[in-house]
C-alpha cells in the first residue's frame, strides 16, 4: 500500500486544503466585517460634521446680517439682533461662546 497515489491527492491532503481554505475564509470574513463596521462609523462622523458645518454657516450668517450683536454674560454670550424683514419668532438670539465645564 502506498502513502501517495499516482492518480490525484490523498485524502488527507484534501483534508490539510479544506482547513486552511476554512481558515482563510473565515479571516477574509472578519477584515470585511470590519471594514463595513469602520466605513458605517465614518460615514455617522462625516454627517455629523457636516450637520455642524451647516450650524456653523447658519451662525455665521445670522451674525453678519444682524442689526447689531452685543456681548452679555461678560462675554459668555452674544445676543444678535435681527432686522425687522427676517422671518423670525424673535428679533434676538442668543448665542453660547463657551461650553459648559462638566
Amino acid at each position: 500500500m502506498h502513502i501517495y497515489s499516482k492518480n490525484g491527492h490523498t485524502l488527507v491532503e484534501l483534508l490539510i486544503v479544506a482547513g486552511m481554505m476554512t481558515v482563510i475564509l473565515a479571516a477574509s470574513t472578519a477584515m470585511w466585517v470590519g471594514s463595513v463596521r469602520c466605513y458605517s462609523n465614518i460615514t455617522a462622523r462625516t454627517g455629523s460634521d457636516m450637520d455642524a458645518v451647516a450650524a456653523m454657516q447658519m451662525i455665521v450668517t445670522d451674525v453678519r446680517e444682524a442689526k447689531e450683536a452685543i456681548p452679555i454674560s461678560s462675554g459668555k454670550r452674544l445676543r444678535v439682533t435681527l432686522p425687522r424683514h427676517w422671518k423670525a419668532e424673535t428679533s434676538t438670539i442668543d448665542f453660547c461662546l463657551i461650553l459648559p465645564t462638566k
